[in-house]
């Protein structure tokens, strides 16, 4: 990924330069150089949660600002195992028809994994990325306009 330097102000992240490195050169896209306001977000979860057993259906009045209404607090244990039970459960019950659908905030090694899951975990290729969506316009210009996308 790319070499970052974070600049710090009050215990907070003011700024982001790059570092001059192989892959970025000491430049930063929008992202790297802007995106990190999420990091100190009153909403980042910091401890693993799992869904409590009273709980009311799911995607009802969830508080982003008090998910304990849904949510327990867990150990890293106990949450893992739970993710991998379910995801087993996911994988035995509906095989091929599951598929993966990765974020462009993961960075390339988190994608990597990611499809990484879906090919190996789950044993097909039903992968994909938002950035086929977002960039979809800008390929068919490059490929218009240059002759390569």
């Amino acid at each position: 990924g790319c070499q970052l330097s974070f600049k710090i102000k009050d215990d907070r992240i003011a700024w982001v330069e790059g570092i001059d490195g192989p892959s970025n050169q000491n430049r930063l896209c929008v992202k790297g150089r802007f995106g990190f306001d999420y990091i100190a977000h009153p909403h980042r979860l910091k401890k693993p949660l799992i869904r409590r057993e009273d709980a009311p259906p799911k995607g009802l009045n969830v508080d982003p600002g008090n998910p304990l209404t849904h949510f327990r607090e867990a150990s890293w244990d106990e949450a893992l195992d739970a993710a991998a039970a379910g995801l087993a459960k996911l994988r035995d019950e509906a095989g091929t028809l599951v598929a993966g659908f990765g974020s462009a905030k993961c960075s390339n090694e988190e994608a990597y994994l990611f499809q990484k899951l879906i090919r190996q975990g789950f044993g097909h290729n039903n992968v994909d990325h938002c950035t086929r969506l977002c960039h979809a316009s800008s390929v068919a210009a490059l490929l218009e306009n240059v002759g390569s996308g």
